[in-house]
Order: structure tokens, then C-alpha cells, then sequence
């Protein structure tokens, strides 16, 4: 996990995001190592669901930026936020394919 730099569950750039495109690949190729991938980035996303004050156990990780420190934040949004990674958790047990996902080009 240090190696890859994924430090939050957001769809845009953390596990989310990497567990979705594993599954849409899965789906459309069937070929097995995707299917793992997609699993083993479920389960760090499931993980991390840590936080008692976050959006569904979730937040967002802002880094320091123009002098602000670094710091956790609850994010309701679809890229960075619980919203997203409700939809990849959602996908991931659903045999329909999600159009949702179109905006990502994932489609």
C-alpha cells in the first residue's frame, strides 16, 4: 500500500475507482486475474471504512495544500466521496451493467 499511494476510498483516485475499472474489465474479459484484482481492491476500500464520524464510515484525504495541513474530510461527492464509492461497492454485486460509469468513460 505505501508503494501505489492510494490513501483514501474515492472513486476519482483511491480503491473505489481501482476496484470499479478491475470489475468493468472482469465483466467484459472474464479473464480471472482482473476478477482478483477487482477483489483485493474491494477489500482495501471495505478497510477503509474506519471513521465513526465519517460519511457511512468513509472521508476523503486532503492533503497540505496553499499552507493548510494536511487533514481527513468528510466528502458526500461522487469523485472524492461516499457517493462514488457507494456505486462501485453497488456495481461490484450486480450482474447490470452500471450507466453511471459512462461519465468516467468506462462504458
Amino acid at each position: 500500500m505505501e508503494e501505489n499511494q492510494v490513501v483514501d476510498a474515492g472513486l476519482c483516485h483511491g480503491s473505489a475507482g481501482i476496484a470499479h475499472i478491475f470489475n468493468r474489465f472482469y465483466q467484459d474479459t472474464r479473464i480471472e486475474d482482473f476478477k482478483e484484482a477487482a477483489r483485493y481492491w474491494f477489500g482495501v476500500t471495505l478497510d477503509f471504512a474506519k471513521f465513526e464520524d465519517g460519511i457511512g464510515g468513509y472521508k476523503k484525504f486532503h492533503p497540505e495544500w496553499e499552507n493548510k495541513p494536511a487533514a481527513w474530510v468528510n466528502s458526500a461527492g461522487l469523485l472524492e466521496g461516499s457517493a462514488g464509492i457507494g456505486l462501485a461497492l453497488l456495481a461490484a454485486i450486480s450482474d447490470v451493467e452500471p450507466k453511471w460509469d459512462r461519465c468516467l468513460l468506462l462504458s
